[in-house]
């Protein structure tokens, strides 16, 4: 049997993700983050470890972080709230498709009642690692906005450039017009010593 320790009212094996999942110690924690206005199903894992005292190899990350834009934000209810309370998430079968690394799994005879496959299926979503992905999409974003904003800058100076000498050309058409209109008032004459 796996040793289980307790920390803060989060349950974890010795191994800290033995099914890929993170167990919340009490059914009353549960429902308290599922009550939560916008909660994501209870989900809690990850985040303890942030300091890069806890790290190494860290590198800039490598994933397709656009693959976000391909996963479909959900609202639901949970079949089993009595309270029938709103919810706000994504589909792990879904998001399994798109981006693996962002599911747990579970063995379906852990999750599927009568099963006894021990094959694994996706059961939860990483929530606290889709905002790296988000982060990354963000500064992607500010980034070539940025790009464009410089674009912008030049096409608008090289726009008043023209506009500028447009303006000259235009008042030297007009002195040109006016000089014909005046030349051809004058009588036939004048026109052809002119």
């Amino acid at each position: 049997m796996e040793k289980t320790k307790t920390t803060k009212g989060v349950k974890k094996s010795g191994d800290p993700h033995p099914t890929g999942r993170v167990k919340v110690g009490t059914i009353k924690l549960i429902k308290t983050v599922n009550s939560v206005k916008g909660g994501i199903g209870g989900i809690i894992s990850g985040g303890g470890d942030s300091s890069k005292r806890y790290k190494k190899e860290i590198a800039d990350l490598k994933e397709n972080s656009a693959l976000i834009h391909k996963l479909r934000p959900v609202s639901y209810f949970l079949k089993e709230d009595k309270n029938n309370t709103p919810n706000i998430g994504l589909i792990a079968e879904e998001v399994a498709q798109i981006i693996p690394q962002l599911v747990a799994y579970a063995r379906m005879k852990d999750v599927i009642k009568g099963s006894v496959s021990k094959a694994l299926v996706p059961d939860r979503v990483y929530y606290n690692f889709l905002s790296v992905l988000e982060l990354a999409e963000i500064q992607k974003h500010e980034k070539r906005i940025q790009e464009l904003k410089k674009v912008n800058a030049k096409l608008n100076a090289k726009i008043d450039s023209l506009e500028k000498a447009n303006a000259t050309d235009i008042v030297e058409l007009k002195e040109m017009i006016k000089q014909m209109q005046n030349n051809n008032s004058k009588p036939a004459e004048l026109r052809k010593a002119v």
